[in-house]
């Protein structure tokens, strides 16, 4: 006979099993069963949603799919011809820039260029990655160029204006003979900065969401302010341009009217003699491409004469730049006093401190468990690299003060973005990985000088993130600041002081602060710093110890298993709770909480 939960109810081992759970005030196993498949029935219910969500996007994604072949417009008449590329932008083709490749064929100073409008796969939920989109640009100038010996001119409309600079830094990375050929390279309304950032906007951070799930719109993702691609591509610009004889002549055309991209974007650009950044005022991001709101503008950009502009060598021993990035439940007050400390100890030195003073907003804990929130500050922070390394004198090295997850934001970013680069970095109770440093080559290289300060009692650190590396819900957080960095001895490169008598902000007591600065500034001037001359004129004050409470290790050690049995005895109390509405009630106070804390 099919056994049912009426027929187990009524079996001896059910009526015993009923019993017991009664002394405890549990429901009976019969209702268990009952509520387990109801969550079950809500499980698959959702996992049907998503399912017809991913199948809908995936279908547009390749029912939306146009092939765009790169033409000429107009070929070159002999070898010697100039060239002139132009690419279209984001939901664009080839036919959306033959009104700009109409302007130059009437232009008698560019009768003998041939125009080629180059295409790429740029779709709404197109998986493109930039950097190949890039690669395959450069490609094909290199095979256009054994047809087109002369003067080549670059012309890039949105997303493919970014396209475009990122295929000449690689030509001339790669040495190709065109490169250097480049007179002119004119942007149209392109987002050097990105477009709009996810973090600003939670309907931006949801779609985004549900298309990464969905394994979409890549290539878009890809061009976000903050991704590797558009910070790599800031940085290597700068890097390239502030060391360049005779660069070429950049222009960005941007409307008045353009809602996606703002006049603050290109500050990369536009900062160096030979860059210039011109408003149309009837124009916006889609209509800046018809020749009758550009043509004017366009033609006035292409004639104007080449200058020889040279970059002399900036005396970046005067300004001294730091980024300043606080942790979680914090709004960053503190570091406003810490950045006037660096500003006065600075101004001692004769030096310019100019710090980051953009914070991001209230960061939870309920966040901080989160990866895609994590991803997103970091791709803010990455930003604010970029726009601090853009601000004159380019040729100053960058600083960094950190707390907790503001250094996470700094060390990860380091590793995600191969251009990013630190000149000293000081950690303050830091969520990394113990073994961070062992299996990259950052410290030394990419990552000239590193302090960390511990402190005795970090629970955060020391429990909190011990327990979410230990149940791999965040494999990238861990107890470096809690246990400090192995693999790596003290040296002058790496100094970690142990112990800050305290709690998990200690180490940025203004006590301690004046320290802080003489160390960053140990390049510049600044009185010798040791750790010992530390430990002795903080020890006076019972700041710094020399060892910490043995069941601090003891409690972080266990945080795991005792996080997991905290999960059991929630999981309990939902399945067999008498009043399973109270106990969510109190689940959702405690998310409430964590999203204050």
């Amino acid at each position: 006979m099919q056994m049912t939960p009426h027929s187990l109810s009524d079996s001896r081992f059910w009526s015993i099993a009923n019993y017991w759970f009664s002394q405890f005030h549990l429901i009976s196993p019969q209702a268990i069963l009952h509520r387990l498949f109801g969550a079950g029935a809500l499980l698959i219910a959702a996992l049907m949603v998503w399912m017809v969500t991913f199948l809908v996007l995936k279908g547009w994604a390749y029912l939306g799919r146009r092939r765009h072949t790169p033409t000429w417009y107009r070929e070159p008449p002999n070898d010697n011809s100039g060239l002139v590329v132009i690419v279209h932008g984001w939901l664009g083709g080839t036919r959306s820039m033959r009104e700009i490749a109409g302007v130059i064929e009437t232009m008698k100073e560019y009768a003998g260029f041939g125009i080629f409008l180059w295409a790429f796969n740029g779709e709404r939920f197109s998986n493109e990655d930039p950097e190949g989109i890039a690669h395959d640009l450069r490609t094909c100038i290199d095979e256009l160029h054994e047809m087109c010996h002369g003067e080549v001119v670059l012309i890039g409309h949105s997303i493919g204006g970014l396209l475009v600079r990122r295929a000449y830094l690689e030509g001339m990375d790669e040495s190709r003979s065109w490169s250097r050929l480049v007179s002119r390279i004119i942007l149209l309304a392109a987002p050097n900065r990105g477009t709009r950032a996810i973090d600003r906007s939670k309907f931006l951070f949801l779609s985004d969401v549900i298309a990464r799930s969905c394994g979409v719109a890549k290539l878009i993702q890809g061009v976000y302010r903050g991704a590797p691609f558009v910070v790599n591509l800031r940085i290597d610009w700068i890097r390239r341009f502030q060391s360049m004889r005779n660069p070429p002549f950049v222009a960005q055309l941007i409307g008045a009217k353009d809602s996606k991209v703002s006049v603050l974007d290109s500050q990369d650009v536009v900062q160096f003699p030979s860059a210039k950044q011109k408003i149309l005022h009837n124009s916006n991001h889609e209509s800046i491409i018809r020749s009758r709101e550009s043509g004017a503008d366009l033609r006035e950009i292409l004639r104007t004469p080449l200058e020889q502009h040279e970059h002399p060598p900036e005396d970046d021993n005067s300004v001294f730049k730091v980024l300043i990035a606080h942790g979680i439940r914090d709004y960053g007050d503190t570091f406003k006093e810490i950045a006037e400390v660096l500003s006065a100890r600075g101004k001692r030195l004769n030096l310019a401190v100019v710090s980051d003073p953009s914070r991001y907003r209230y960061f939870s804990a309920l966040e901080f468990v989160l990866p895609l929130a994590r991803r997103a500050k970091m791709y803010d922070f990455a930003d604010r690299y970029a726009q601090l390394l853009a601000e004159a004198p380019v040729h100053a090295r960058i600083n960094f003060v950190g707390h907790s997850f503001g250094t996470y934001l700094m060390l990860k970013s380091t590793d995600d973005y191969r251009a990013m680069e630190f000149d000293r970095a000081y950690l303050a109770g830091t969520v990394l990985h113990e073994d961070f440093f062992l299996a990259r080559d950052l410290l030394g290289s990419r990552v000239k000088c590193l302090r960390n300060d511990i402190a005795t009692s970090d629970w955060p650190v020391g429990i909190l993130c011990r327990a979410l590396d230990g149940l791999w819900l965040a494999r990238d957080i861990g107890t470096a600041g809690f246990n400090g960095f192995t693999g790596i001895a003290q040296s002058e490169r790496h100094v970690e002081i142990r112990y800050f008598n305290g709690g998990h902000g200690i180490a940025l007591h203004p006590l301690n602060r004046p320290n802080i600065a003489d160390w960053l500034f140990q390049d510049h001037g600044a009185p010798k710093f040791g750790v010992l001359d530390v430990k002795r004129e903080l020890g006076g004050e019972k700041l710094v110890v020399t060892e910490r409470a043995p069941f601090w290790i003891f409690f972080s050690k266990i945080a795991p298993s005792a996080v997991l049995v905290v999960f059991a005895l929630i999981g309990l109390l939902l399945a067999a709770g008498e009043r399973p509405g109270l106990v969510v009630c109190e689940l959702l106070v405690v998310a409430w909480l964590l999203r204050i804390i």
